[in-house]
C-alpha cells in the first residue's frame, strides 16, 4: 500500500489487485491494450498473493510483453517461482537495512555534517534506531531526520544516557513524529489482520500455529532467511 500511495504521488496510475485469484478473465489484455494506447502515462500493475494463482494471464501478457511504460509488482508468502517471470524478486530481508552496508554509512556521514550532536552520538543514535526499528526503512530514516533535524530534538542528544530516558518517555510516545511513524507502519497491518498484535505475541513467545509465520511475512515483519522477526 505504502509502494502504491507513492507512485500515486508521482503521477503513475495504480491498479491493484487483492488476490491473483480474484483478477477477471480478459485483465491483462485489456490492461496491455490500454498500455499501448496511452504510451504517455505511467501504469503500476499491483498483485497480492501471487501465490494463489501464479499462472494468471495477467502475469503472461504483462511480464512477457514489451511494454516500457508498465511496472509490475507481485508479492507472496514463500517461493511461487512456478510461471511468473519477474524480473527481480526480493525476500522481505532485501528491503531491510542493516549495520555495515554503504547506505547506513552514507547516511550516518551526511548526518555528522549537520553538527547537532558530536560524531560519536551520530553513531549511537543511528545505531540505536537501525536496531529499535528492525533495519525498516521509512522509521529509521523518520526518526533520524527527527533527532538530527529538529531544535526541539538536539537537547536530547547530549549523551546516550539522555536520548534514551526521552526515547523511552511517555513524551515522546505521544509525540507527533512517534505517532504518524507507528501510523504509517501499522494502520495498514492491523486493518489487513486485524488480529495481528496476537499473532506477534504467540510467535514471540514460542506458541505460533499453522499459518502465523505467513501472516507476519505478509506484514513484512518476519525474516524468512533468518526465521526471526523483523
Amino acid at each position: 500500500m505504502l509502494i502504491a500511495r507513492d507512485l500515486k504521488s508521482k503521477n503513475w496510475e495504480v491498479y491493484f489487485f487483492s488476490s491473483a485469484a480474484a483478477i477477471p478473465d480478459g485483465a491483462g489484455a485489456a490492461l496491455t491494450a490500454y498500455a499501448v494506447q496511452n504510451k504517455n502515462k505511467k501504469i503500476a500493475v499491483m498483485v497480492d498473493d501471487v501465490g494463489s494463482n501464479p499462472e494468471s494471464h495477467l502475469f503472461i501478457d504483462l511480464l512477457k510483453g514489451q511494454l516500457p511504460n508498465v511496472l509490475t509488482v507481485g508479492a507472496a508468502v514463500g517461493q511461487f517461482y512456478i510461471t511468473c517471470n519477474f524480473r527481480k524478486k526480493l525476500h522481505t530481508s532485501d528491503l531491510v537495512l542493516r549495520e555495515g552496508d554503504q547506505d547506513v554509512l552514507d547516511l550516518i556521514a551526511h548526518w555528522k555534517t549537520k553538527e547537532v550532536a558530536s560524531p560519536e552520538m551520530v553513531v549511537h543514535v543511528s545505531m540505536f534506531l537501525l536496531n529499535y526499528c528492525g533495519g525498516h526503512v521509512y522509521p529509521v530514516l523518520a526518526f533520524m531526520e527527527y533527532f538530527f533535524t529538529h531544535p526541539e530534538a538536539k537537547e536530547f542528544l547530549a549523551d546516550e544516557k539522555e536520548f534514551r530516558r526521552h526515547f523511552f518517555s511517555q513524551t515522546f510516545v505521544r509525540s507527533t513524529i512517534y505517532r504518524q511513524v507507528c501510523s504509517r507502519c501499522f494502520d495498514d497491518g492491523m486493518a489487513i489482520e486485524p488480529n495481528s498484535a496476537k499473532t506477534v505475541s504467540r510467535v514471540l513467545s514460542g506458541r505460533e500455529e499453522d499459518n502465523d509465520i505467513g501472516t507476519l511475512t505478509r506484514l513484512g515483519w518476519w525474516d524468512s532467511e533468518k526465521q526471526d522477526d523483523i
